[in-house]
């Protein structure tokens, strides 16, 4: 008898559960006019290896890892179209049609707010145009 009443909390508990509910998923808006809050960067490389210096990749890392320190998704891209996510929230594609001529640098994008490109600098000056553009003060 004892055994059965240390069980029932735990029969208890599993008969009033309630069954796994499907993920949410907040949609917002674009880039364009977004009224949900939203920071991303896109890392934009369309040239080839040949075509980059070699600290590209060296400055990039540092200013992403100062990027993602604030709370900004980092992303890749190069295309006229790039796919953000973060967590729950979907954003439309960025339209990066404008910045197709430039070979590397970022692409700063956020809710209600055009995204603008930065080229390729030393990692200072970049945080210094990102943290204008988002309006919080990035630093490595």
């Amino acid at each position: 008898m004892m055994q059965i009443l240390w069980f029932a909390p735990l029969l208890l508990g599993l008969a009033c559960s309630n069954k796994a509910e499907p993920e949410y998923r907040q949609e917002a808006e674009g880039p364009q006019g977004g009224v949900t809050e939203w920071r991303a960067v896109i890392v934009w490389q369309t040239a080839d290896d040949g075509e980059t210096s070699e600290d590209w990749v060296w400055f990039q890392n540092d200013v992403s890892e100062a990027l993602k320190a604030k709370g900004i998704f980092v992303t890749e891209g190069g295309s006229k179209e790039v796919e953000i996510s973060k967590g729950s929230v979907a954003i439309p594609a960025v339209d990066c049609s404008d910045f197709m001529d430039n070979k590397v640098g970022y692409v700063f994008a956020m809710g209600g707010k055009k995204p603008i490109f930065q080229k390729h600098e030393q990692v200072d000056d970049v945080l210094k145009s990102a943290s204008h553009y988002f309006g919080t003060e990035i630093s490595r």
